[in-house]
């Protein structure tokens, strides 16, 4: 073998598992997130990558199948998301015009904010829509001025998500946009 061509293929070989490195690390979650999964009665599961510190109640239905998932923070009260799964029979979704979900996140927000601002969701299987709106309801959990609401399309289900702060720019809205944009449907076998 020619040095050039023990040279190509070291390169080669440095390429390959950077590579395959890169791809490993993109899949996994960070080291303070986990992956939680939540079932859809008989259906599959949506896993998400949720914050380790992030508490959560889970109510399951199986009629309509759905969960709706509510977090909150164990050390303040300025944060509260909720989630919720949308299951329709799979006929019914693909008659569906293709932009009937942004039209949906846009009839939301302006029924809160003539002036909302609609932002895209772009994860790797979760694709929609969301938008950043003043906040002015009570909830007996708190008081919250700043609502980030929208909704996601998995392929098979639809993820309706609403996040709560005291904070317009708050890390928590970052954080609530990343664990939606981690989601995914995995069916049962």
């Amino acid at each position: 073998m020619t040095i050039r061509s023990r040279t190509t293929f070291l390169l080669t070989l440095l390429f390959v598992a950077c590579n395959v490195e890169a791809l490993r690390s993109a899949q996994e979650p960070p080291a303070d997130v986990a992956t939680r999964s939540y079932k859809i009665s008989t259906l599959g599961s949506v896993e998400m990558a949720v914050p380790m510190h992030w508490q959560e109640n889970v109510r399951l239905l199986d009629v309509p199948p759905a969960f709706t998932l509510a977090y909150r923070l164990p050390s303040t009260k300025d944060f509260y998301m909720k989630v919720t799964s949308a299951w329709e029979p799979q006929q019914e979704r693909a008659s569906r015009d293709p932009g009937w979900l942004r039209r949906a996140v846009v009839k939301a927000g302006k029924a809160i904010d003539k002036d909302m601002k609609l932002i895209e969701v772009n994860g790797a299987i979760a694709k929609g829509y969301y938008f950043q709106v003043p906040h002015k309801e009570k909830f007996p959990i708190g008081e919250f001025k700043f609502l980030l609401e929208g909704t996601v399309d998995l392929g098979t289900i639809t993820v309706v998500f609403s996040a709560y702060s005291n904070q317009k720019n708050a890390s928590e809205f970052a954080e609530a946009l990343r664990v939606i944009e981690s989601a995914r449907f995995l069916p049962a076998n």
